[in-house]
């Protein structure tokens, strides 16, 4: 079932092949871009299906057949359905949750749960989302966390957190492809690397709804600091993912 999942851009390709400036009309929401971006060439839907409460019931199935593949191999085995897992993980995450946010209107207090109807702040979109991925964690606790404590909420392993000062542009290209948590100053959003690009999905409280930019071009991702930890290879994640166990955020 889950390995239909890895072929949905590949599919929203069919339906869009550029996104550009597109507006927000009724429930079919587009983000709006200061630029095109080639699903082709990013990997990324960027329109979302018709319901999301069966979106992310589809989610909870998909997590629940690897589930049971994880349960049902070997120790040995459990790594490589780990990596097969992290591919879903993205995909699913970036495919079929995200798209029906953009366009959601940003406000500092927003915290509603659903996609493009009130408001939601940079901490609630990222806490919201990994939620409706299934994954059993306190949205409203994570929120309310700074930036730092949110990325260290997710890791699991030491030293997986890193931690960059000042430009950052060479130190993006660097990351494995694939999707980040990034805590900033004040602000958090996700990383998106894929082949030479590096992109932003956020909150964003200048453009004042969740975009997708690149994070070199976007005015919100200057920082003093930057915290960034993987979702894609975080094997203990995914674990806790697959089996369902409660994540316990990092608290001051």
């Amino acid at each position: 079932m889950y390995a239909s999942f890895l072929s949905l851009a590949a599919c929203a390709n069919d339906q869009v092949s550029k996104i550009d400036k597109l507006e927000i009309v009724g429930n079919d929401s587009v983000v709006v871009q200061p630029m095109a971006f080639d699903s082709l060439a990013t990997g990324l839907t960027f329109i979302h299906k018709e319901n999301y409460s069966k979106t992310k019931a589809e989610v909870k199935q998909i997590r629940n057949a690897l589930k049971k593949e994880y349960l049902n191999m070997s120790s040995s085995e459990n790594a490589s359905l780990l990596d097969s897992a992290g591919s879903v993980f993205t995909q699913v995450l970036l495919n079929e949750i995200i798209p029906y946010w953009y366009g959601t209107v940003w406000d500092f207090n927003g915290y509603t749960e659903v996609p493009n109807k009130g408001t939601i702040a940079c901490g609630y979109f990222v806490s919201t989302t990994l939620r409706d991925m299934d994954l059993q964690l306190n949205r409203y606790k994570l929120a309310q966390q700074t930036s730092l404590n949110e990325v260290n909420t997710f890791a699991f392993k030491p030293k997986s957190v890193l931690h960059f000062s000042g430009s950052i542009t060479e130190e993006l290209l660097k990351l494995d492809e694939g999707v980040y948590i990034v805590g900033l100053d004040n602000h958090v959003g996700y990383i998106y690397r894929k082949d030479k690009q590096a992109y932003f999905i956020h909150s964003d409280y200048i453009r004042g709804k969740v975009v997708i930019e690149l994070a070199t071009e976007s005015s919100a991702f200057e920082s003093h600091h930057y915290y960034i930890i993987s979702l894609s290879d975080n094997h203990q994640l995914l674990e806790k993912w697959l089996l369902g166990e409660r994540i316990k955020v990092v608290l001051d």
